[in-house]
């Protein structure tokens, strides 16, 4: 039935006064500086497939093309390659989200958007916080990793799909040469307790990293670095202590429009290394060995097995036992995946209460609309 003009103004008010309002809510991400994503296989602006690339996105659809991480010794079959993590060296918001202090934004497989899950301090829920529209309006295939804040293209650390080489994770050259290896596989294999068995199919899926100036990241062992049989090189050569660069910490990022925590001062002063981080699901036939929905939180500085500790965060432990996809998606579980591919954080909004002034305009429309249609009854 079609709406007359005054039932039209009724609606609209009451949609208004039942709208939440003054609800604490994840920063948007139009608000959000320094957007920079991954997709699924990796693309430049123009959509077409260029391996290692990674995207600059200002969050209403408009994305440029952000730093390629294509530094690798000649004979690197560079095709192979794709991009599927990216962090910058001192995520902005790091402690707060491993503190429950502030929303997680994350992905699932398979997703073409971008999540959030409300921290304990600021309220419950989640929802999706980037659509697919807001990321990429040329489209998005399926999101990987993402770094927010700071300037564009400030992404410093990288994982790669299938963690090729053993390594984990890597940062572009600081001054020329190429790409340097930062965490190996084996690392992260010792800090989660994972059978040696299991590191063929170990798999940094995304990550954030807490690396303060003057702190280093502590070197690889020549066990760390040692061959992984079954790993695949994707033609890239055997990586060594060598290949490590002791890189210093960075400067903090740049700080959006709603101001930090006021504690991030203080922890500032943690002058350990630091890593947030998610793994691809590993089967062991029909067992599983980890679903993918873990998250774990490592001080890189503690080189004891099984060193990294489950994330807790808006109420839920991210471990194995924890169903991600039920938890997150509910009745539409069946359509969603375990496996955490992105991982960021960001700070909090209010969402707008109308001021007096505002309410006393849409009164009198109302009042004004009630007025016009008794005048002019239909005919």
């Amino acid at each position: 039935m079609r709406q007359t003009p005054l039932r039209a103004i009724v609606c609209t008010a009451l949609a208004l006064t039942v709208t939440p309002s003054g609800a604490v809510i994840p920063t948007p991400p139009a608000n959000v500086f320094g957007k920079e994503y991954t997709d699924r296989v990796d693309i430049n602006a123009k959509g077409k497939a260029e391996p290692l690339r990674e995207l600059e996105w200002d969050g209403l659809g408009i994305v440029l093309d952000g730093p390629r991480f294509d530094k690798f010794p000649r004979g690197t079959n560079i095709a192979a390659l794709d991009v599927d993590g990216l962090a910058y060296q001192l995520d902005f918001l790091y402690m707060e989200v491993v503190q429950d202090r502030a929303p997680l934004i994350f992905a699932l497989a398979g997703d073409k958007f971008y999540r959030y899950r409300m921290d304990t301090r600021n309220g419950k829920g989640s929802g999706i916080w980037a659509t697919e529209k807001q990321i990429n309006a040329g489209g998005v295939t399926r999101v990987d990793d993402l770094d927010l804040h700071g300037g564009n293209g400030d992404a410093d650390r990288f994982s790669l799909v299938g963690d090729p080489a053993g390594v984990a994770i890597w940062a572009p050259p600081s001054a020329g040469g190429r790409n340097s290896l930062q965490v190996t596989t084996r690392q992260i294999g010792n800090a989660i307790g994972l059978a040696d068995k299991y590191l063929p199919m170990l798999d940094v899926d995304a990550f954030m990293f807490w690396q303060p100036i003057g702190v280093k990241t502590p070197a690889p062992s020549s066990n760390d670095t040692k061959p992984i049989a079954g790993k695949d090189k994707l033609g890239l050569d055997d990586f060594g202590p060598e290949d490590f660069e002791d890189l210093d910490g960075g400067p903090p990022q740049e700080i959006d429009a709603i101001p930090p925590d006021p504690t991030l001062a203080a922890e500032l002063n943690d002058r350990r290394p630091r890593l947030l981080f998610s793994v691809a699901p590993i089967m062991d036939g029909q067992n599983v060995v980890l679903d993918g929905g873990e998250i774990w939180e490592w001080d890189m500085s503690n080189r004891n097995v099984n060193a990294a500790r489950f994330l807790t965060h808006g109420g839920v432990t991210w471990s194995t036992t924890f169903e991600v996809a039920k938890a997150i998606c509910g009745k539409n579980a069946a359509n969603c995946s375990e496996d955490v591919v992105a991982l960021e954080a960001v700070g909090t909004s209010v969402a707008a209460i109308p001021e007096p002034g505002t309410w006393a305009m849409m009164l009198a429309g109302l009042a004004v609309g009630a007025v016009v249609i008794r005048r002019h009854p239909r005919a």
